[in-house]
């Protein structure tokens, strides 16, 4: 996806697609069950073209079907679990996009959480209310991350299996993590909603530890806004997908 014109160039022509709206449907179902299971790397291209499931244009199809040639043009690429030198413990990468969707202005949430060295939940999508700063923004991706951490924690001991606490999350906004650590009540952020602050009490119960991480290193960046094609390439490899 260009990070430019997502969409195409107000000026491409794109040609007509016979009932339209549902192939595109149809189309964006089969997209979002490859993105759910086995290709994360098109997760935000696909939240994308789903937004306009409703009243899709031409360009829309022609995004949709420039996902499929991207697809088979990466047909051996595929998830890999194992190795010698991966992070066999389970932890996590969380991500924002502040403000970027240009008609409503608002955050995107990306996270990932890897075990085994590979990638065991994932999600992009946008966030239900408007962040006022991208620290609130980042704030809500770490609160969305310790909840399926939560659920995931409660999936292995299921399975017995063991997992070493806390469990680790890597973001790269320092007031987030700042705010998610502290009890203390800051003037700026006395307006959040409350049930994003039950995450200090897990944090405080060292079930989950938030580290900071540069951009460039934090995996989570590729579903939360188009890349350009080096960096993407970079962190689709840091999902463990490589081509077999």
């Amino acid at each position: 996806m260009d990070p430019k014109f997502p969409f195409g160039r107000p000026t491409d022509m794109h040609p007509d697609v016979d009932n339209l709206d549902t192939e595109y449907r149809k189309l964006v179902g089969e997209l979002l069950y490859l993105a759910m299971y086995t290709r994360p790397d098109i997760a935000l291209t696909v939240m994308r073209l789903a937004q306009h499931n409703a009243n899709p244009e031409p360009r829309h199809s022609s995004a949709a079907k420039q996902v499929l040639r991207y697809l088979a043009g990466t047909l051996h690429t595929r998830v890999h679990y194992g190795g010698a030198n991966v992070n066999r413990e389970l932890h996590g990468f969380s991500d924002s996009d502040w403000a970027s969707c240009p008609e409503d202005r608002i955050s995107v949430t990306g996270y990932v959480w890897f075990y085994n060295g590979g990638p065991a939940s994932h999600s992009a999508k946008k966030q239900a209310t408007q962040a006022l700063s991208s620290t609130e923004a980042e704030y809500m991706v770490l609160t969305a991350t310790i909840q399926d951490g939560l659920w995931l924690q409660s999936f292995y001991q299921c399975l017995t299996i063991p997992l070493q606490l806390p469990l680790q999350i890597f973001a790269n906004n320092a007031g987030a993590i700042a705010l998610s650590t502290e009890a203390a009540n800051h003037i700026r952020t006395k307006h959040i909603d409350l049930r994003y602050h039950f995450i200090r009490a897990h944090i405080d119960e060292g079930a989950f530890i938030p580290v900071w991480l540069s951009t460039h290193r934090n995996t989570a960046d590729i579903f939360t806004k188009a890349l350009s094609r080096s960096l993407f390439i970079h962190h689709r490899t840091g999902l463990s997908l490589v081509s077999r």
